[in-house]
């Protein structure tokens, strides 16, 4: 089997937040819990990073541990912003 390998070095900060709030009410007979979700993720950071292909694989008689990490000082340094955000709204009937 053919193997491909990401190896990444360097720095990252992640701020993260998982906000729920509940509440409950009824509307006549039905009884409700309602949940309000809200989240996010601020990742950033620096790294170099090589992507490559790797020795192959025998599926029935595998061998690890051969795996040499590369010289990433020749890379030149990326920077990384993601943001992600969500959020989750649902309503429990019963």
């Amino acid at each position: 089997m053919k193997r491909y390998y990401t190896y990444e070095a360097g720095k990252r900060n992640t701020l993260t937040a998982d906000l729920l709030f509940q509440g409950r009410f009824n509307t006549g007979d039905i009884k409700h819990t309602a949940l309000i979700a809200f989240d996010m993720n601020d990742v950033r950071g620096v790294s170099r990073e090589s992507n490559e292909e790797s020795t192959a694989l025998n599926a029935y008689n595998p061998v690890y541990g051969n795996f040499e990490a590369p010289d990433l000082s020749e890379l030149v340094p990326t920077t990384k912003k993601f943001k992600f955000y969500g959020v989750t709204l649902q309503d429990q009937v019963s």
